[in-house]
């Protein structure tokens, strides 16, 4: 807490402030208390704050205990009724997925099929092989190359 405070809302400003406002802080009651009579002009300035405060409070009117209760009821009940909603797709649909699925893996294996060759030679077994480029290529036993049609 300092002494230097100028306007009501720098008194506002100190939550010690509104604590003394309160009384619900022995402490804070009795700082102000003694910041106050030391001067009358923070006694002015105080009192321009509470009334300030006292201009800003809400009034708001009781709720009986019975429909504060049937409030929370309701809330408990709808928030044990909620559930996160589960979006399925039916089951057709995903049979339509997977088949779609299926077909594209199966054009793109052939497809990549179409454009690539490959030789191969047993065990034991030597063989030449000229490439569409006009290269010769010699595969020695249990070997294998593959290339593109292109």
């Amino acid at each position: 807490m300092h002494s230097n405070y100028q306007t009501p809302e720098e008194l506002l400003a100190e939550e010690s402030f509104y604590c003394w406002y309160l009384k619900n802080d022995q402490d804070a009651v009795a700082k102000w208390d003694n910041w106050i009579n030391t001067d009358p002009a923070r006694l002015a300035l105080a009192e321009e704050a509470v009334a300030l405060l006292k201009s800003l409070r809400l009034k708001e009117a009781p709720v009986p205990g019975a429909q504060a209760d049937a409030a929370y009821s309701r809330l408990q009940e709808n928030i044990t009724k909620k559930t996160t909603p589960v979006v399925k797709m039916p089951r057709r649909r995903w049979w339509m997925a997977a088949a779609v699925i299926v077909i594209l893996v199966m054009a793109g294996v052939k497809y990549v099929g179409f454009f690539t060759a490959a030789v191969a030679t047993q065990y034991g077994q030597i063989k030449e092989q000229q490439l569409p480029d006009g290269s010769e290529v010699t595969l020695n036993a249990h070997s294998k190359i593959s290339y593109s049609n292109s």
